[in-house]
């Protein structure tokens, strides 16, 4: 009975030293799948650090280029509004020049007529 106790009592502290080896081995599996865990953590808060300064930066450049745009805008309105009253000081000063030839025309005319009659008169 009592070397069947002692067999007994060592196949339990074999089986006992079997489930701690097993606990063991599953805790570092554990540890390990915690580790590789943090890491995948630690890599995604990068990636959104990373992609909320992506968007900041990007919104920074939209905010300058609207404002670019905003100043080309304006400024080519500005030039729109300087080459239509450009447009219309030209367009005055052709019929004035138009009014003035035709004036011309008249006189010259009348000129000619005056000559004619003055060497038909003779």
């Amino acid at each position: 009975a009592h070397t069947q106790r002692e067999e007994l009592g060592a196949m339990h502290e074999a089986e006992l030293a079997e489930v701690e080896q097993q606990v063991t081995l599953l805790q570092e599996e554990i540890d390990k799948h915690e580790e590789d865990l943090a890491a995948q953590a630690a890599a995604h808060e990068t990636k959104e650090t990373e992609s909320a300064a992506a968007l900041e930066h990007y919104k920074r450049d939209n905010v300058a280029v609207s404002s670019q745009l905003e100043a080309a805008e304006a400024a080519a309105a500005d030039k729109a509004a300087e080459h239509a009253h450009a447009i219309e000081s030209l367009e005055g000063e052709r019929a004035s020049l138009l009014a003035v030839a035709e004036t011309l025309r008249e006189k010259h005319t009348a000129l000619k007529a005056e000559c004619e009659e003055a060497k038909a008169a003779g």
